[in-house]
């Protein structure tokens, strides 16, 4: 590890420098380590709650007390503006390293084999004979950027100040890891600690000491919020091609991947969290399944040039409550191929990874169910509305399913698909638009479908809402449901199976025309 530190003053500027390199990086993880983590926590509430109790019992002087004079200290602000304005830049490189999983066995065994000085010199092929798991850690580069608010203007009233700039960039280059099922005792011990964990703390009641303030007084709030405000934060992430693996070997010779074309995402957070975005981008994300022996997936799920957006904001309003809303939106395509021929191959990935993978499964304690009334009591009083909205496009959506050879061969086309949603206090809408739907089959059994121009939408109303529109136009609940000229045609052997061919036009209001309608639909 090398590291290099300069730092330079001109008037009344600060600037630091910081330039890092760590290589050579090796960390062992053993299955009972929540335990220690559990303990550090146990330490940190322990003094929380002693410092709880010194302060509940500590007499407070009331502000209106403090006279004037004392309040403004003018030296004491030369001073504070006297102060240089720090600027941070760091430049991080994380060159190599590597992470290796020991379950309980494996842990002993290598404490036995292994002297303590000789622990980091033995090769990853003697780590995974004593049943370890070894992850390769990928070169890692962080270029952070800090640049405060000048202190002469934290000081002038009347003013907006210049918010203070967090920066960072950081870039994860490209790896490739393969997994294998010597993965699961680690995981399954892993997750058995946090489960006895939860249990204890759900059979105990964490209540705030008798006399505690749990909410901060408004001084202290305002003080807090004026800190939080003056900080704008940006974070962008590249990753690069890579490639994760996980193998069935030494059962079977089945073998899942996961391939991550190059991408990257940016979080850009306003001061005061008032606007939180964050967007992404992926080249290609590709999941397949396949025998180590064939060159074809047996299953694979292809998502390309998938771009997407996430949106937050917080508007607040005069009288002190606030208004929140969340919008979201993607916009891909999707390639997929299933071939059941080769089901087998499925069937082990399943018995191997997917049947042997710990899934936590604990109950909410007492404590968090405390926490969660306290927070949403203080949400519902501060948060006046919340509305949502979600826009999916996909480009188009090709699957491929292969029924083996005496049956048939089916060809699922989905081309301009649209997905919009809107979720309201008074208002709820989904909406759903597909552009054209074809189906074609080839083998024993063969031909086509095809639907073109799908929606389907409804909308749903409050009584509030209701009662401001007008009552002879609107409905509770409105569902529309139309659509181009079904064709269906299919044959085996030469004989027809079915040849249709109906056009849907539904718009529904209430329950009893809903059932009519279904009711008129004719028979096949």
């Amino acid at each position: 590890m090398q590291a290099q530190l300069r730092i330079s003053t001109s008037g009344a500027s600060r600037k630091l420098w910081i330039k890092a390199t760590v290589s050579g990086f090796i960390l062992d993880v053993d299955s009972t380590i929540p335990n220690y983590v559990f303990s550090l926590i146990d330490v940190y509430r322990q003094g929380k709650e002693r410092v709880e109790r010194l302060s509940s019992i500590t007499p407070r002087t009331p502000t209106s007390a403090i006279s004037i004079s004392a309040s403004v200290q003018p030296p004491l602000e030369r001073h504070y503006t006297a102060v240089p304005t720090s600027n941070v830049f760091a430049e991080l490189t994380f060159l190599s390293g590597k992470v290796r999983f020991f379950s309980a066995s494996a842990s002993d065994e290598f404490k036995s084999r292994t002297p303590f000085s000789q622990k980091w010199d033995i090769s990853d092929d003697q780590v995974l004979d004593l049943g370890a798991e070894v992850f390769n850690l990928p070169v890692v580069s962080v270029w952070t950027e800090y640049r405060a608010t000048p202190a002469s203007q934290k000081l002038t009233k009347g003013s907006e100040l210049e918010p203070s700039l967090l920066v960072f960039k950081s870039t994860v280059f490209s790896s490739q890891n393969t997994l294998r099922p010597t993965l699961l005792p680690f995981l399954t011990e892993l997750v058995s600690q946090i489960e006895t964990r939860l249990r204890k703390i759900s059979c105990r009641t964490a209540l705030p000491p008798f006399g505690a303030e749990s909410t901060p007084t408004p001084f202290d709030r305002h003080q807090e919020m004026d800190f939080v405000s003056s900080m704008q934060i940006s974070f962008s992430l590249r990753i690069d091609k890579s490639t994760l693996e996980l193998t069935c070997q030494p059962d079977v010779n089945v073998v899942a991947g996961l391939n991550w074309e190059s991408g990257g995402f940016i979080v850009n957070v306003s001061p005061g969290a008032r606007k939180v975005f964050f967007s992404g981008s992926v080249g290609g994300l590709t999941i397949g399944l396949k025998h180590g022996f064939l060159s074809e997936d047996c299953v694979k799920l292809d998502a390309r040039n998938l771009t997407f957006s996430v949106s937050f904001t917080k508007t607040a309003l005069n009288d002190g409550e606030s208004v929140s809303s969340v919008s979201v939106v993607v916009d891909t395509e999707f390639l997929g191929g299933v071939r059941f021929s080769r089901l087998q191959d499925i069937l082990c990935f399943k018995a191997v990874w997917l049947d042997r993978i710990p899934i936590l499964d604990s109950q909410a304690g007492v404590e968090s169910r405390f926490t969660t009334k306290s927070i949403s009591a203080e949400t519902a009083h501060s948060t006046r509305g919340f509305s949502t909205a979600v826009l999916l496009r996909i480009r188009h959506i090709a699957l491929d399913v292969d029924l083996g050879q005496s049956v048939s061969k089916l060809n699922l086309n989905l081309n301009q698909i649209i997905f919009r949603t809107s979720l309201t206090d008074n208002f709820n809408e989904v909406f759903l638009y597909i552009a054209d739907v074809s189906i074609s089959a080839n083998g024993n059994i063969s031909g086509h479908a095809r639907v073109p121009s799908c929606i389907f939408q409804t909308m749903r109303r409050s009584e509030g809402a209701l009662r401001e529109e007008d009552q002879g136009k609107s409905c509770m609940l409105e569902l529309r449901l139309t659509s181009g000229a079904l064709v269906a045609d299919f044959e085996s052997d030469l004989q027809k199976l079915l040849h249709y061919r109906y056009e849907t036009f539904l718009n529904i209001c209430n329950v009893s025309d809903l059932v009519a309608k279904l009711l008129s639909v004719p028979n096949l």
